[in-house]
């Protein structure tokens, strides 16, 4: 029979155990969106253009969430619309001075415009994929043009 000293010392081998094999586990599986990569087609943002971008906080939550949505089936991606929707409004109403040029708000407002109809016409109960995404490549499409127009500029 085993005394108590021996039944604590016991106890706290296993859960020392336990929270290691926890620990050990904690990440494997999870990632985050800065570890995603953009899928979709769109062109990527040259280093003087990405200095350009670094603290236009709705561009940047804007890339954020339309990688998530490359990174997820197209049904899915109907429930990131409200933060799809926000993170475009926050672009277009904070554009950095230096690119507050015609050619990037023209740019800006189409993703907004495309944006804008993607929450209006898909709601949580559309059902198909297609509908969906044919939006979701007119989004991309539209953050490719303004990617090339912010290249282009800077």
């Amino acid at each position: 029979m085993l005394k108590y000293p021996q039944i604590m010392k016991t106890n706290f081998v296993i859960l020392i155990i336990v929270l290691t094999t926890l620990l050990s586990c904690k990440n494997k599986g999870a990632s985050d969106s800065q570890d995603l990569v953009l899928r979709a087609n769109v062109e990527q943002l040259e280093p003087n253009a990405k200095e350009a971008v670094k603290m236009w906080d709705g561009y940047l939550a804007l890339e954020k969430t339309i990688i998530l949505i490359s990174n997820t089936n197209a049904l899915n991606a109907v429930d990131l619309r409200s933060n799809l929707a926000i993170s475009c409004n926050s672009m277009s109403q904070n554009i950095p001075e230096n690119l507050e040029l015609p050619e990037i708000k023209s740019q800006v407002d189409k993703v907004n415009e495309e944006v804008k109809e993607f929450y209006i016409e898909v709601n949580r109960d559309e059902t198909r994929e297609a509908v969906v995404q044919n939006h979701l490549k007119t989004i991309y499409r539209a953050f490719d043009t303004l990617n090339k127009e912010i290249n282009h500029i800077m």
